[in-house]
C-alpha cells in the first residue's frame, strides 16, 4: 500500500487484532526496530524514534514492506551532550521522550515490536557496547588517523571540559552499557512451557493451547521442529496452538533467534483422552 495506507495502519487501535495483522504486513518491523535500537543505545536524540522526529528515511521496495534507513548520527555517544539534553546522557531511559506519539504509544507498546527492539538492545550490550569489543577497533582507528597527521581524540582521553561534557568516550560507553543492562533486567526471563507448571497433563480436546515465557531474543517458535504461529500477549509471554493425536503427545517447543539459530527449548507431555 501507499504512504496513507501505512499511516492509517500505524495509527490503528493497538488493542485490536487488525493492528497486529496489518502493521507487520506493511512494515518491516525488525528493520525499524533495528534503526530505533541503534538510536537509543547510542543516545542519538536528534532523530526519528527518539526526541526529535527527523534524520531518518523510509522507503518501500517494489515488493515487500516499508523499510527505514539512517541519516545523520552526529549527536550520538555523548557528543555535544549537556545536562539539559537528558536523552544524550548514558542514563537515558529507553522509550523516554519519544516525540512521535504513534511510536511512543503504539509501536513501542505492541509486544512483538517491543520484543524486537529490546532484543537488539540486548545484542548491543553483549556486542558493540562491550568496550572489550569496540575499544580495540576505536583505538585502531585513532592510531591510523594520528599516524597520518589527522587530529583525533582518543576514546581513552579524559574530557578537558570543566563541566564534564562531553565525557570521555570510554566512560560514556561503559556507563551506558551498565545502565542498559539494568533496564533489560525486568525482561530477563527463562524459556519455559508453563501449562500445568510444565508437568504432564491430559485433555479431551483435539488441540491444545500452550503458553510460556521467552527471553526477548527469541524471534520464532517451532513445535517438534515445525514452525508455528506464535502470539506474544506480553513482552515475555508466548502462546501457540498444537493439534493432538489420540494418546500421548510429546511436544518440544524450541525458541529461535532472528538468525534462525535454536537458542533454547522445553518439552511437555500432553495426553489426549478419547478417540474422537
Amino acid at each position: 500500500g501507499g504512504i496513507y495506507t501505512l499511516v492509517d495502519a500505524m495509527n490503528g487501535d493497538i488493542s485490536g487484532a487488525d493492528y497486529a495483522a496489518r502493521v507487520p504486513m506493511l512494515v518491516d518491523y525488525q528493520n525499524w526496530a533495528g534503526v530505533f535500537a541503534v538510536r537509543h543505545f547510542t543516545c542519538t536524540w536528534d532523530a526519528y524514534g527518539s526526541n526529535i522526529g527527523k534524520n531518518s528515511h523510509i522507503f518501500k521496495p517494489r515488493s515487500g514492506p516499508w523499510k527505514m534507513t539512517f541519516w545523520d548520527m552526529s549527536q550520538a555517544l555523548g557528543a555535544n551532550s549537556t545536562p539539559w539534553f537528558k536523552n544524550s546522557e548514558p542514563s537515558a531511559a529507553l522509550f523516554a521522550n519519544t516525540e512521535d506519539p504513534v511510536l511512543g504509544n503504539k509501536f513501542y507498546q505492541h509486544p512483538p515490536f517491543r520484543r524486537a527492539f529490546l532484543s537488539l538492545i540486548k545484542e548491543a550490550v553483549n556486542g558493540p557496547l562491550n568496550y572489550s569489543v569496540c575499544g580495540p577497533r576505536m583505538n585502531e582507528y585513532y592510531t591510523v588517523l594520528t599516524n597520518n597527521g589527522i587530529a583525533a581524540k582518543s576514546p581513552e582521553e579524559a574530557t578537558g571540559s570543566t563541566s564534564g561534557y562531553p565525557p570521555q568516550l570510554r566512560t560514556w560507553i561503559e556507563t551506558r552499557r551498565t545502565n542498559l543492562l539494568a533496564q533489560l533486567a525486568p525482561v530477563e526471563v527463562g524459556f519455559a512451557i508453563t501449562n500445568n507448571n510444565g508437568a504432564p497433563f491430559s485433555t479431551p480436546q483435539t488441540s491444545v493451547k500452550l503458553g510460556g515465557t521467552a527471553p526477548v531474543e527469541i524471534a520464532e517458535l517451532t513445535a517438534n521442529g515445525v514452525s508455528c504461529a506464535a502470539t506474544f500477549p506480553t513482552v515475555t509471554n508466548w502462546m501457540i496452538e498444537i493439534a493432538l493425536v489420540p494418546g500421548a503427545n510429546s511436544i518440544t517447543v524450541a525458541g529461535l533467534d532472528r538468525r534462525n539459530n535454536v537458542v533454547t527449548q522445553d518439552t511437555i507431555e500432553v495426553t489426549r483422552t478419547g478417540t474422537n
